[in-house]
């Protein structure tokens, strides 16, 4: 759902941004989100992390007893817009702990396909004509492949955060491109037994 998010996502009638700086936004986007993405354990060590980086500075949209949600907004100095959400203490594994979402404007999402695969090697077709992987991560930060389903967050979903040991996280990541809107969204989802 966050990545099709239009008010949050980009702005409509945006600029493309050119070959160059595509390939610039798609490789920080890429760092952030799969370093502290996908070692932060909630929303706002990943903020912290992500704004260590050299990213705006976020702000907080909301923060429930259930959840909270930090945004920045598209400038001059950066026109990619990054949305970072994760859960509290809810148990069971119905939602993502953590999710991880950008958006920027392309003439397609290439140049992020390729970050992405640069450091978790090559995608797999996904949804509305996207990109995806799913993997484990253990406690010291080895990916193994897993199914789609389970990161997608099917039927075996429960079952694939049951088998995890302790520390492991269950990865989802995919790119999307809207033609329409000529936005380009990436998503990382992680989840973690009792998340």
């Amino acid at each position: 759902a966050l990545c099709g998010c239009s008010p949050l996502g980009a702005a409509p009638g945006a600029p493309a941004l050119p070959p160059a700086e595509q390939a610039s936004a798609a490789d920080r986007i890429a760092r952030a989100f799969t370093g502290a993405c996908l070692s932060a354990p909630d929303a706002e060590t990943a903020v912290a992390a992500i704004q260590a980086q050299g990213w705006p500075a976020f702000r907080r949209i909301w923060s429930r007893p259930d959840s909270v949600f930090y945004a920045t907004r598209p400038g001059s100095d950066t026109p990619v817009r990054l949305l970072i959400t994760s859960d509290r203490t809810r148990p069971g594994p119905a939602r993502p702990r953590l999710s991880c979402v950008s958006h920027y404007v392309a003439g397609d999402a290439a140049p992020m396909v390729a970050a992405f695969e640069q450091r978790w090697g090559a995608s797999r077709p996904g949804p509305r004509g996207g990109r995806v992987w799913s993997f484990r991560r253990s406690a010291a930060g080895a990916l193994a492949a897993a199914p789609i389903r389970e990161g997608a967050g099917a039927e075996t979903l429960a079952a694939a955060l049951s088998a995890l040991q302790p520390g492991d996280a269950l990865v989802y990541a995919q790119v999307t491109y809207t033609a329409g809107r000529h936005d380009v969204a990436a998503l990382v989802t992680v989840r973690r037994q009792g998340g």
